[in-house]
């Protein structure tokens, strides 16, 4: 009897041990996986980290040569950096780089379904291997068209993204990584293999930045070409990771019995299209409850939608601070370095200690979600101190603080993973695409839109200080006496800074002043007043030759002096005669150093102010 049951237990055991394969096994699979993935990563990165500040310039060299045909006669660089980091070429670039990031986003929205419906079908690495194919194939042709832009128009680039029809682009492929990982490792050593995986991105921004810039030293043709060859070894990368998809998941059970029914379906074309087309919908049904059945889910796409906007901005950023503080590209490039050693700092260092530490205290779930909330909110705080910034200092210590919340996506990616059943990991990974890719859309043309939005305001600005002499000299010049007069400027509020009024309408009362200086030396000036208000223009007052005026007294002297009206138009600034102001701006001007009491010149009001009054008028000093 023994030996019968024995028998039988031998003939039900399967001749090669257990479908699942040991501990050992599996966690050297996973670990392998997860070796793959990241030098793939790396390789990618490296590439694409290697080729932006090149991409930058060449397309800066390209707008700049187009606009500007006369840098060819120039001689010395800061000649050419004169013309090229003008507003009207910088806008002109912003809109470009702009519009591509956009561009480059919507078919990984559009296709992020199939590709997800695919992903748990047919398999993770295909789609992987069809993303960096399509990917490797825009970024050849964006050279090709940079290579020919004397042929082809540079704005040639924003169709190259329909090449990301194959595979959906870089949202797809990211998904496919972290779907990866989620397959082969347990939900609590997810938060820091995430950490991994994004740590592996900031190892090729720190090298691949400084090689970048020192490679452009000879040509900014050289790193950009050599990103391409980077992109390869990717692909190749992807070539050697084995499958993760797990062999009895939900999914692929449906698409098997899918696969059967389409067997039996009818060969007629119109007939099959209605089968496809009733299966996608079932498919779009069933994408949309998984979504927003979840609340939690719901939440989590949103902050990674509306964090996603807040870090589309680095070619901006390269871009802006080139701008802002007269610095070579390849100088700026320096800024990625900067951000992807902080990153790694925090990825590999900070957060996993930190990680460790919370496992004491709080369970998987809610130690990932505490670390993403502290994580946003460093993210938050050194955006505030890049946007305050007046010097690359401060800027470069907001960047830093900024970059030390990089543990943000992974944890809360970590999250969410373990909110989900294992068959929806796929489903998640598609979500988590089209809300990156939503972001990235709404980030490109916005960064883009501000930028160049600044730069028209910096090109108004400019344009009216260059008018105000000629302006000037021709006022001077029809002056029939040496009489005092009243200069009254109005400046539309569209061209002043609502963060700092008074030092936006500065510069031009001073024009005004020097131009009266050189023009007749022999004239005084004085800067008296400036009035913001709400409405659409403010204004400030300058005396000439007002021998008269006397501080102590002027809050009792409202005799009237002829008033001219300087318009600041965008236009061309004009100026006129204003009889019937005398007496209201002689006035006013009394009433405000009565107000003022003591205050120094210019005196300043601001009726933007609900909170505005007179604390130490000089009616109350005597």
């Amino acid at each position: 009897m023994l030996c019968e049951i024995r028998h039988d237990e031998c003939e039900e055991t399967p001749l090669l041990g257990h479908d699942h394969p040991s501990e050992s096994r599996r966690s050297t699979h996973a670990r392998w996986i997860l070796i793959v993935l990241s030098l793939g990563i790396i390789a990618i990165n490296f590439g694409s980290y290697l080729a932006m500040a090149p991409q930058i310039q060449i397309f800066e060299s390209i707008i700049c040569r187009k606009l500007h045909p006369e840098i060819a006669l120039l001689t010395t660089q800061e000649q050419i950096d004169a013309r090229c980091k003008a507003p009207d070429m910088q806008g002109e670039l912003a809109l470009v780089n702009g519009w591509k990031e956009t561009l480059d986003t919507l078919p990984g929205i559009f296709l992020a379904l199939p590709f997800g419906l695919m992903a748990d079908q047919a398999g993770r690495k295909v789609v992987l291997r069809l993303s960096l194919l399509g990917l490797i194939m825009e970024e050849v042709m964006v050279r090709i068209i940079a290579w020919y832009s004397t042929f082809i128009p540079l704005r040639t680039v924003w169709f190259m993204s329909l090449f990301q029809i194959c595979g959906g682009g870089t949202q797809i492929a990211r998904s496919m990584i972290f779907t990866m990982i989620a397959d082969v490792f347990p939900v609590e050593k997810r938060a820091n293999i995430f950490f991994i995986i994004y740590g592996s991105a900031q190892v090729s921004e720190i090298v691949a930045s400084p090689l970048s810039a020192w490679l452009m030293s000879w040509t900014a043709w050289l790193p950009y070409f050599l990103g391409v060859l980077f992109f390869l070894c990717g692909l190749c990368a992807s070539l050697c990771v084995p499958e993760t998809l797990p062999k009895l998941s939900k999914l692929s059970e449906t698409g098997s019995e899918d696969d059967e029914a389409d067997d039996d379906a009818p060969r007629t074309v119109r007939q099959r299209l209605k089968v496809v087309w009733t299966h996608a919908r079932h498919q779009i049904m069933h994408h949309s409850r998984f979504i927003f059945a979840q609340r939690n889910i719901v939440c989590i796409s949103i902050a990674l939608l509306m964090a996603n906007v807040a870090i589309q901005s680095l070619l901006i950023t390269l871009q802006y601070v080139s701008k802002r503080f007269s610095w070579s590209m390849a100088k700026a490039s320096f800024l990625v370095s900067l951000k992807g050693i902080m990153n790694l700092t925090a990825l590999l260092l900070i957060l996993p200690a930190l990680s460790k530490a919370l496992d004491r205290f709080l369970p998987p779930i809610r130690r990932d979600l505490r670390i993403s909330l502290g994580s946003v909110l460093t993210i938050a705080a050194g955006h505030v101190l890049m946007a305050l910034a007046a010097s690359p200092t401060v800027f470069a210590a907001g960047l830093s603080i900024s970059s030390l919340g990089a543990g943000f996506f992974p944890a809360l990616r970590s999250v969410a993973t373990a909110l989900v059943d294992e068959a929806e990991i796929g489903l998640l990974g598609t979500t988590i695409a089209l809300t990156e890719g939503l972001g990235a859309i709404i980030a490109g043309p916005m960064m883009a839109g501000t930028f160049k939005f600044k730069q028209q305001v910096r090109e108004i600005r400019g344009h009216i200080l260059t008018q105000i002499p000629s302006i000037m000299h021709e006022f001077l010049r029809q002056l029939d006496s040496n009489g005092a007069v009243r200069i009254v400027g109005d400046a539309p509020n569209s061209i002043l800074n609502p963060k700092d009024y008074f030092e936006s309408i500065h510069p031009f009362a001073s024009k005004v002043q020097h131009c009266v200086r050189r023009y007749c030396a022999d004239y005084t000036t004085r800067f008296v007043a400036v009035n913001i208000y709400p409405e659409k223009h403010s204004y400030f007052v300058v005396d000439l030759n007002n021998t008269d005026y006397n501080y102590e007294t002027a809050h009792k002297c409202k005799t009237p002096i002829p008033v001219y009206v300087l318009r600041l138009s965008k236009r061309a600034p004009t100026i006129c005669r204003k009889e019937r102001l005398d007496k209201g701006i002689a006035e006013m001007l009394a009433d405000m150093h009565e107000g003022h009491g003591k205050d120094s010149l210019p005196l300043f009001e601001d009726h933007n102010d609900p909170n505005l009054s007179y604390p130490n008028p000089r009616s109350l000093q005597s």
